[in-house]
């Protein structure tokens, strides 16, 4: 889930982890291992190992889908990437400490819903540096609306990507953004009463 149009990084480094959980569940099921990497310098992790596991729960689709899967990643913090997609694995990225987000205008005006219903300050990039690199505005988050961004819009996202994959004959994800982009958000519209439930109402807490 890309903030600008082209980064000019890859995924690939290789850093410290921790597991959550690995293998097979307490009742002997199969669980997906969800995996830390260090937020890296300059960046907090917004969700824990265990609000990743708590979402899962309360995926509707996750036990169709969650066997296919290998690893979720709480990954390092990206200049931009929210989240990323490879074979069996998804990854959701770290924010800066402050909370403030650069994103291109495209990917703004595709989460324009979002940012109006959580009522999130965003302001226009003035510095030559961040525009040269693609970057238009800035989001401010709070704690629960960065939460709720990683897991109902990133995570699900990327999970889009993986059903991509997993239903196509030729194994990969042919059907792109649009695909997974529609997916998350139905599951987003599907999932809200069960967040609310489950995390509290990002509109009203910090």
């Amino acid at each position: 889930m890309q903030r600008k149009s082209t980064p000019k990084v890859k995924d690939g480094r290789v850093q410290k982890k921790n597991a959550w959980q690995v293998g097979r569940g307490y009742l002997g099921e199969p669980r997906v291992a969800i995996e830390r990497r260090k937020a890296g310098r300059g960046y907090r992790h917004v969700v824990t190992p265990h609000e990743v596991d708590r979402f899962l729960q309360i995926l509707p689709v996750w036990d169709r889908w969650g066997q296919s899967l290998d690893r979720i990643w709480i990954d390092s913090g990206s200049e931009f990437l929210s989240g990323w997609f490879r074979r069996r694995e998804i990854g959701i990225c770290a924010f800066p400490c402050n909370l403030e987000v650069a994103f291109a205008w495209c990917a703004i005006n595709r989460d324009m819903d979002f940012i109006k219903r959580f009522d999130i300050p965003f302001w226009k990039i003035e510095d030559e540096v961040s525009l040269e690199n693609g970057f238009d505005v800035v989001c401010r988050f709070n704690r629960a609306t960065a939460r709720y961004y990683t897991l109902m819009r990133v995570l699900v996202h990327e999970l889009g990507h993986h059903v991509d994959r997993e239903t196509n004959k030729k194994q990969w994800c042919s059907r792109g953004e649009e695909f997974a982009e529609n997916y998350g958000r139905d599951l987003e519209r599907r999932m809200w009463d069960d967040y609310v439930r489950e995390f509290g109402d990002p509109r009203v807490m910090n």
